[in-house]
C-alpha cells in the first residue's frame, strides 16, 4: 500500500500548470546526492486514478499527484533555491531525478552544490510541476480562470500544497520525511438555487478591481519561506490576475432538487466593494444575477469557504441562447474549409465553416513523475480546443435564424490570455457586443500573438419582437 497522507480539511487537491524553465547557478554535475522522501501519515488506495473529495471523508491523494522538490545551500550568505529536475541526464547518466517507489516514497537525486555541507528543502505538491523564479526564491504557479470541477469537488488540477521544509541536513543524510502540508489555494463552494435542469458553464466574478495582491486567479509567486507559516502567495504576475472564475461542464451537469453546488479552486482574496455576479449556461439559456457585496467579502487560505447564490428569483436575466462546444470534436470536423454541420447545445444542426489551419488541438500535456514512477508520459489536463494557428485562421458563424445580441467565446488555459482588441480580457472569455462582428471572427481579431484555442462559443439572442 502506497503511503500518503489525508488533509484535514474539506476539499480536494490538485496542482498548479507553469511553462518550464532552466534554474542557473553554480553546480557541480559530476558528483550527486541521493535521499529517499517519506511523505507523513495515512494511507492512499492503490486503484485510484487522481485527487479527489468526499463528503465526510476528507481530502484524500490518490496516486496521479506529482512533487515539486526545491534545495539551496543551508550556510549560503544569500539564499538561492534549485528545482530538482523530475528527468535530467548529462549524456547517459541522469543527473536529477524524482520516481516515486512502489511504497509510495520518494527516491530524488540532484547534483551537490559546490561547498555545500548542508542543504534546505522545500516541497510543492500537486498534479504537475510548479518552477522557481528568476532570482530562485519563489515558486510561479498558476491558477487558471477556466476549471473543469467534478459534481462534488473542485478541479484538482489547480489546487497546491506546500510541505514544511526540512532544514541543515547533511550530506550523508540518506532518507526525509516531510512531517506536514498545508494548502496554498482556498476552496470555493457556490450553492446556487436554481430552476434549470443542466448546467453547461458557471461564471463568478467580481467587479472589485484587481491589483498584483488581491486576485482570485492567475499567476503567482509563492514565497518559499524557511517558516512554515510564512509560506504563501505574496504576489502576482503583471498584468495576469483576475477576479473571473468559470467552471466548465463538457456534458452538462445535472441540476438536483433545484440546487446545483458550484465548485472553484481560487487564491485567498478579500473583496470590500463592487458585485458578484453570476451567470449559468444552460443548453438552451443563459441567466444572469448581478448582487452588491454589501460587506467584505474573506476567501480563507486552506478551508472551504462557502457563498449562496439564489439564481430562481425575479432579479435574474434570462436570454435564449445556444453553446457549441469543441471539445468532442476531431480536427477532420473543422479543417475542411468547407460548411460542416455541428450539433449545438439546444440539439440542433448548424452550418459552421473553418479555414483549413484551423484544427483540434488534444490538450494533452507532459507528465514528469506519477505514482508508477514513471518519468514520462502524457495526461488530459486541458479539454480539447479549437485551435486558429495563424493571423489568417477564421471561423464563419452558422445563421442561427434569430437576431444574436451577444457572443462569448471561452478560450482555453493555454491561450486565456488572448484579448479580443478593444475588450477586457482578465475574464478568459472574450466578449463580442458590435453586431459588425457577429457574422465571423479571426486570429487578427486577437492582440496576442499566439494562437488562440477555443473551448466552446456561447450565442445569446435578442428577445423576440
Amino acid at each position: 500500500m502506497k503511503r500518503n497522507f489525508v488533509l484535514l480539511a474539506t476539499m480536494a487537491v490538485a496542482s498548479l500548470m507553469v511553462s518550464c524553465q532552466k534554474e542557473e547557478g553554480t553546480q557541480n554535475t559530476q558528483k550527486l546526492i541521493t535521499r529517499t522522501v517519506t511523505l507523513e501519515e495515512g494511507e492512499w488506495q492503490e486503484d485510484a486514478t487522481r485527487t479527489i473529495y468526499e463528503p465526510d471523508a476528507g481530502v484524500k491523494f490518490t496516486g496521479a499527484e506529482v512533487m515539486s522538490i526545491y534545495y539551496a545551500d543551508h550556510n549560503a550568505q544569500t539564499k538561492k533555491m534549485f528545482k530538482i529536475d523530475p528527468k535530467k541526464k548529462q549524456g547517459k547518466n541522469i543527473t536529477s531525478s524524482i520516481t516515486i517507489n512502489k511504497d509510495g516514497t520518494y527516491t530524488v537525486v540532484h547534483p551537490e552544490i559546490s561547498g555545500a555541507t548542508a542543504y534546505d528543502y522545500y516541497f510543492m505538491l500537486g498534479g504537475s510541476q510548479t518552477n522557481l523564479n528568476g532570482t530562485g526564491t519563489s515558486a510561479a504557479v498558476k491558477l487558471e480562470k477556466f476549471q473543469q470541477p467534478g459534481e462534488n469537488s473542485f478541479d484538482p488540477t489547480y489546487d497546491f500544497l506546500a510541505g514544511c521544509p526540512i532544514l541543515n541536513v547533511a550530506k550523508q543524510t540518506e532518507a526525509i520525511t516531510v512531517q506536514k502540508f498545508k494548502r496554498i489555494s482556498a476552496p470555493l463552494k457556490v450553492v446556487t438555487a436554481t430552476n434549470a435542469d443542466k448546467v453547461i458553464l458557471a461564471t463568478l466574478s467580481f467587479t472589485q478591481k484587481v491589483d498584483n495582491k488581491n486576485a482570485l486567479a492567475g499567476n503567482a509567486f509563492l514565497h518559499l519561506s524557511d517558516v512554515y507559516n510564512d509560506i504563501t502567495v505574496n504576489s502576482y504576475g503583471a498584468d495576469n490576475f483576475s477576479n473571473t472564475v468559470t467552471a466548465f461542464y463538457p456534458n452538462a451537469t445535472n441540476v438536483v432538487n433545484q440546487t446545483k453546488n458550484i465548485w472553484y479552486t481560487v487564491y485567498p482574496a478579500s473583496i470590500k466593494e463592487g458585485n458578484v455576479v453570476m451567470t449559468l449556461m444552460t443548453p438552451t439559456k443563459t441567466l444572469t444575477r448581478m448582487v452588491p457585496v454589501t460587506k467584505a467579502l474573506n476567501i480563507v487560505q486552506g478551508q472551504l469557504n462557502e457563498i449562496h447564490f439564489n439564481m430562481a428569483g425575479t432579479d435574474v436575466t434570462e436570454v435564449a441562447s445556444v453553446y457549441q462546444d469543441f471539445t468532442q470534436l476531431q480536427i477532420t470536423d473543422v479543417n475542411t474549409g468547407n460548411p460542416v454541420g455541428l450539433v449545438a447545445s439546444d440539439g440542433q444542426t448548424y452550418q459552421w465553416t473553418f479555414t483549413k489551419d484551423c484544427s483540434i488541438h488534444d490538450g494533452k500535456n507532459t507528465v514528469y513523475a506519477n505514482s508508477l514512477g514513471s518519468l514520462k508520459g502524457t495526461r488530459q489536463i486541458w479539454p480539447k480546443a479549437l485551435s486558429m494557428p495563424a493571423t489568417t485562421s477564421k471561423i464563419t458563424f452558422p445563421d442561427f435564424g434569430k437576431p444574436i445580441s451577444k457572443i462569448r467565446i471561452y478560450v482555453a488555459p493555454t491561450d486565456q490570455d488572448n484579448l479580443m482588441k478593444g475588450t477586457t480580457g482578465d475574464k478568459g472569455i472574450i466578449e463580442i457586443t458590435d453586431p459588425t462582428k457577429f457574422n465571423d471572427f479571426s486570429s487578427d481579431e486577437i492582440t496576442n500573438s499566439r494562437p488562440g484555442r477555443i473551448v466552446g462559443i456561447a450565442f445569446e439572442f435578442a428577445p423576440a419582437a
